[in-house]
């Protein structure tokens, strides 16, 4: 008879990182370090017991990866754990914490003990113990452990002051979920079932699931169930069914939670509830629900009764609720599924709200933790459903796809050395494990987690830089220089730079997955008599323009013909519209105390924020946007408009024709030498349809036209892009670079 292996919790995990692997096309050198787990201790420890005796206790501390930031992972105390499962946690925790976009890496700590059994004095004295042996690995900057199953609030508080002892000072962002009284967040201990609820709503919305009051069943009556059962029927969901580990109760009218509760501090549980009927675990499971959420143990739903579950949408508050083998059964029955990863994140997401608090010693009211809490989780869910869609797998495996390339991203940055660019580069550190700045001139800002290198983007330079540093997505922020046209080292800015990259992410070895390029082709040299909205599949028709204007859509085309040739990658065109910041020439030109102006025309312009602006590279890159986008504020401003605002006086002296004659009249009368791209905005106005902007992101830009006038005019763009340092910042580029080098070299 053939014997049934069931695989191991950690051969499970890399499972399922081996299918999203696939999913994006993660090369196999990328593949083998995330498999692994970067450090596993094993300790034993004697603790002596109340009777005097002496027990020893085996514990673990795993890490997963740290690329992204310190490690986060909880700490667990129960009999039956082993060092597999804690290493299949450590790699879960790596990639929950990259799904919901948190800077932490991923750990897990465990101590095979029943809690139960020991009177308080032994746990304390247990905890102290294994929290001194494990003080090696953990700490605010390294891993900052949290509860688990079979510790609480109190264990961490131990675990806190043990650390602290040991350093001499109170450490209190060494460990998350502490009691308030001593560093804890409000709202942590009901996170993780306020944040399932949170996801619950916004996949019933989704689904468009137009029943008049959705029933929920619950499997598991601890903290994340209770939670989630209130917080559920808060929001106008009818709970009929709970269960706890003695056994479920069903009423398909609802239940009285008041009288439950009650009911449960009597007796210890749901079990013979009177106002209810008596379900089995099982049973529950497969109850004729709207939401079922399996919120108790692993491995509930299964090849076995995966074809039996009628609910139609399963929030898995529990790690490992759905085994592997049922996943493509619920997908098969339509069975939408809010994974493990994504659906019990809330704690982890208050956890690091925490650790941010305690690093700032400035608390938060539980209102505004909540409201950021909805803001993480809901965006989350939002980027993995748009992942699902777009490479047509189900949610599980969109969540873990998206987590790995965040892991796995090594991302290249051109043009760092404009304030755009090293604005994208600040706000990408973050959130990209390995960051590499590239330009011909020094940095405007030095930003430690970023290795600058100083080259241009010859081919021989950028082909090798995508080899040697194994880069999978490039950010290619074209300087475009205006001159006259024809110029040749103003084309080769403008076009070849571009040509050189995209061959270099083309080449036969190119690890390159992601390509997102700057572009402001819709903006440039519309006509009056051109479409009112230009929309992205707009870049073909002919326009008698600048020489700047020519060279965007030579290289709008390039990198369109790149993008059909090389499908192994993904292509993102970002058109920006009329950006005002301080240095850009339409500013200073709207900035002229006197500003000439079109004799009987009075062009549109439709602004861009430089906020906006760096926002959205920064989605582009860490999401999976492919095609052109219009990216430009809401509503336009007439020229008239923009001069009243910043307190210039109008002279209307240049016709309405003319871009030769119209820069000559500039530079006799104001002394400015206006590029010929300018002269095309302010001449012919025009207005961009973002609308796929908004469909495909989920996002539209903050600053409409008008607020980032009054913002230029008020002087507030210079506060959000850095302003250009001193020519010593490539010397400390250089030094940080050097020093990440010998972090790296140290951690490994």
């Amino acid at each position: 008879m053939a014997v049934e292996i069931r695989s191991s919790a950690f051969q499970t995990a890399q499972r399922r990182f081996d299918a999203a692997a696939d999913v994006i096309g993660l090369s196999e050198d990328a593949r083998q370090g995330l498999r692994e787990v970067k450090r596993e201790l094993t300790v034993h420890f004697p603790v002596r017991m109340d009777d005097g005796s002496v027990h020893v206790f085996t514990g673990w501390r795993v890490q997963h990866n740290i690329s992204r930031g310190p490690a986060k992972g909880g700490i667990r105390y129960h009999p039956d754990v082993n060092l597999d499962l804690v290493k299949a946690l450590a790699m879960l925790m790596t990639w929950k914490c990259a799904a919901v976009g948190i800077p932490y890496g991923g750990s897990k700590g465990a101590v095979a003990v029943d809690p139960h059994r020991l009177s308080s004095n032994e746990l304390e004295h247990l905890t102290r113990r294994y929290a001194t042996e494990i003080s090696i690995l953990i700490g605010p900057e390294k891993d900052i452990p949290a509860p688990d199953m079979g510790t609480s609030p109190q264990i961490m508080a131990w675990i806190m002051d043990t650390v602290s002892m040991h350093q001499g000072h109170s450490v209190t962002a060494s460990v998350t979920g502490k009691p308030v009284d001593v560093g804890g967040s409000e709202g942590r201990v009901e996170a993780p079932g306020r944040g399932a609820t949170y996801l619950t709503l916004e996949a019933l919305k989704y689904l468009h699931i137009d029943e008049e009051t959705p029933t929920v069943a619950v499997q598991g009556y601890g903290q994340v169930g209770r939670s989630a059962t209130r917080l559920l029927t808060e929001a106008g969901l009818r709970v009929v069914a709970v269960s706890d580990s003695k056994g479920g109760i069903y009423n398909p009218k609802g239940l009285d939670l008041a009288a439950l509760e009650e009911h449960r501090q009597v007796r210890g549980g749901v079990s013979g509830f009177k106002k209810a009927d008596a379900v089995t675990n099982a049973e529950l499971l497969e109850l004729p629900v709207t939401v079922l959420v399996p919120a108790a143990v692993q491995d509930q739903i299964t090849e076995h009764n995966a074809g039996r579950i009628r609910a139609r949408l399963i929030t898995e508050g529990a790690n490992a609720a759905v085994t592997p083998e049922a996943d493509p059964i619920l997908h098969e029955r339509g069975i939408f599924v809010v994974p493990d990863i994504l659906a019990n994140s809330g704690g982890v997401i208050v956890s690091y709200f925490e650790w941010v608090q305690d690093l700032q010693a400035f608390f938060w009211e539980e209102e505004e933790i909540n409201t950021k809490l909805h803001h993480v989780i809901t965006r989350a869910f939002y980027e993995i459903l748009h992942t699902s869609v777009n490479k047509r797998v189900d949610m599980r495996a969109a969540a873990y796809a998206l987590a790995v390339q965040r892991v796995a991203n090594r991302v290249l940055v051109t043009g760092v050395s404009n304030p755009l660019g090293a604005e994208v580069a600040r706000r990408l550190a973050p959130q990209v494990p390995l960051l590499f700045g590239c330009d011909v001139a020094d940095p405007v800002s030095a930003i430690e987690a970023m290795d600058f290198v100083h080259a241009d983007t010859r081919l021989s330079v950028i082909g090798k830089l995508i080899r040697q540093l194994h880069i999978d997505t490039v950010v290619h922020l074209a300087v475009m220089v205006d001159a006259a046209h024809g110029e040749r080292s103003v084309h080769e800015t403008d076009v070849i730079g571009t040509m050189n990259v995209l061959v270099g992410c083309a080449a036969p070895s190119s690890p390159v997955r992601r390509l997102v390029v700057k572009s402001s082709q819709a903006i440039y040299g519309a006509a009056p008599t051109d479409p009112s909205f230009f929309s992205e599949e707009m870049i073909n028709w002919d326009k008698a323009a600048s020489g700047l204007t020519r060279d965007l859509l030579e290289m709008e085309q390039l990198v369109s013909e790149f993008a059909l040739r090389t499908e192994l990658c993904g292509v993102t065109v970002l058109r920006l519209g009329s950006r005002v910041s301080d240095d850009t020439s339409l500013a200073r030109y709207l900035s002229l105390p006197v500003v000439p102006t079109f004799a009987g025309f009075d062009p549109r312009l439709q602004l861009l924020h430089e906020d906006d602006a760096a926002d959205v590279i920064v989605r582009a890159t860490v999401g999976d946007h492919a095609g052109a986008f219009n990216v430009a504020g809401d509503g336009v401003v007439l020229l008239s408009q923009a001069i009243d605002i910043m307190g210039g006086r109008p002279a209307p002296i240049l016709p309405p024709y003319g871009r030769w004659f119209s820069r000559l009249g500039l530079r006799m009368f104001a002394g400015l030498d206006l590029p010929a791209h300018l002269a095309d905005i302010i001449a012919f106005g025009s207005v961009m349809d973002c609308s796929r902007l908004a469909a495909e992101f989920g996002w539209r830009p903050v600053y409409g036209s008008r607020a980032t006038m009054d913002a230029l005019a008020r002087g507030k763009q210079a506060e959000l892009i850095e302003a250009p340092s001193p020519p010593q910042e490539y010397e400390l580029q250089v030094y940080l670079q050097q020093r990440r080098r010998r972090e790296r070299q140290l951690s490994n």
